[in-house]
């Protein structure tokens, strides 16, 4: 290993890597650089352990060894799960939907290192393995939900798919309630935007229960499995990627179920996903329809391509008024104003709670994913209220702060709670390899299990 990185003139920085076969041995030796220490040290973990698990991917070996060289012994735990969690989950290629593939040969993965006093710590490294596979294994299940096409899959067949994964663990409960049982309940805002669609919607309910929880956790997902924009149709390339609208609802589904397999206890954890599409048709809802929501507000349709907000808002009330969470977390692909400002990488976080909103930020460090606390401004709360119903979904026209004027929508459906909204139009979505990223799993699980 000393003579390939001598050889091939390997610095260690971040995102570099070297590998080579040797032949006589039918061996490839590999290198990944995680970079100098710094505060986005774990995130350089991540990022490296995605990249090799690229690489290894293509090269598609029987057996693998993963060899860690000076890992700090008092941050192995963070680093080592970063690493591992990308690395797993970057073995994983779909070729569901190839006539011909190469399927992947890997039978086994060796995890050693070279810190003999960490090395010798057996069962914290068995967990930080199996905490990794979990990791990656929730993360895999976000990805490929995003990545299912929209004639495959619809509100129905996810709402299928997430009953099949809480049937298979017995400590989570689902229900979910469809188009006929969210109009009983008034959601107006969400069954506007699903009116456009023949497979209705869906509102599904998850709760992972162990221990003494001493509060509940809702955890929001926008569930949009196919975004045309509605009557303000997108166009050019923006709209290929819109299969992956419920990136939000994949994430909190992920989320739930990693707990559960985790067992992480003494936690109450509701995932609640507003499934629908948002298309053109006879029946669709239309610029200036208005709308009511399931907390008697009105709202004015101003742009339909501003349909998340209006399918989260009637779920923020359920968690909040139906479920009685006193912690809720909305995760969506909200705005492009979020790609514009925090590019491709990023979740935006916004919170009626500083410490809530620094909380998500510390365990998205962790973690290695990224996320960044945001201001709401309430001053621009204004924007979206006319004067003849309590609020429009946008002002049209005004294209100024538009990640916060949603925010502030959101906030608009929230009485008491402690509340948060994540944006993940940008890292939710790997527009390189145009697939599911598998974002935010790690960072939620984090916060969960240590807040």
């Amino acid at each position: 290993m000393s003579k390939l990185m001598k050889l091939q003139k390997f610095s260690g920085k971040a995102e570099s890597y070297v590998s080579s076969l040797l032949l006589d041995e039918n061996v490839v030796l590999a290198a990944a650089g995680v970079g100098e220490e710094s505060d986005s040290v774990n995130e350089q973990y991540y990022v490296a352990g995605q990249q090799a698990g690229t690489k290894v991917r293509s090269e598609n070996p029987d057996v693998l060894v993963i060899v860690y060289h000076d890992v700090d012994a008092s941050n192995v735990v963070y680093r080592v799960t970063a690493f591992l969690h990308r690395f797993l989950f970057s073995l994983s290629d779909d070729m569901k939907f190839k006539s011909r593939g190469e399927a992947l040969r890997l039978k086994a993965i060796s995890v050693v290192m070279s810190d003999s006093q960490v090395r010798e710590d057996r069962v914290m490294l068995s967990a930080v393995c199996n905490t990794a596979r979990t990791l990656a294994s929730a993360s895999v299940l976000n990805a490929v939900l995003v990545d299912l096409p929209p004639n495959v899959l619809n509100c129905q067949l996810f709402a299928r798919i997430a009953e099949h994964e809480a049937k298979s663990r017995p400590s989570v409960s689902f229900e979910v309630f469809d188009e006929h049982a969210c109009a009983d309940r008034k959601m107006g805002a969400f069954l506007a935007v699903a009116q456009g669609s023949r497979y209705g919607a869906r509102l599904v309910h998850l709760t992972y229960r162990s221990g003494s929880p001493k509060r509940k956790v809702a955890l929001v997902g926008k569930g949009i499995t196919m975004d045309t924009g509605g009557y303000n149709l997108k166009t050019g390339d923006g709209i290929l990627w819109m299969k992956g609208d419920m990136g939000g609802a994949a994430l909190v589904l992920s989320t739930v179920l990693a707990l559960a397999d985790l067992e992480i206890q003494d936690v109450e954890v509701h995932a609640v996903a507003a499934v629908c599409e948002n298309m053109i048709d006879k029946d669709a809802y239309r610029p200036g329809d208005i709308v009511t929501a399931s907390n008697g507000k009105t709202i004015e349709i101003q742009n339909t391509d501003a349909e998340g907000r209006l399918a989260l808002c009637d779920a923020l009330v359920f968690a909040e008024q139906t479920i009685g969470a006193d912690v809720i977390l909305d995760a969506a692909t909200l705005t492009g104003a979020c790609l514009v400002g925090l590019g491709l990488e990023i979740a935006a976080v916004y919170s009626n709670c500083d410490q809530f909103r620094e909380q998500l930020c510390k365990s998205a460090t962790v973690a290695g994913e990224a996320a960044w606390g945001m201001p709401l401004r309430k001053r621009y709360l204004k924007t979206l209220q006319p004067p003849y119903c309590d609020l429009s979904n946008v002002k049209q026209g005004f294209r100024y702060g538009g990640s916060i004027t949603a925010a502030l929508f959101l906030q608009e459906f929230i009485q008491s709670a402690r509340w948060a909204h994540l944006d993940i139009a940008g890292p939710a979505w790997n527009f390189e390899k145009h697939r599911g990223a598998g974002y935010g799993v790690a960072m939620l699980v984090d916060w969960l299990a240590n807040n």
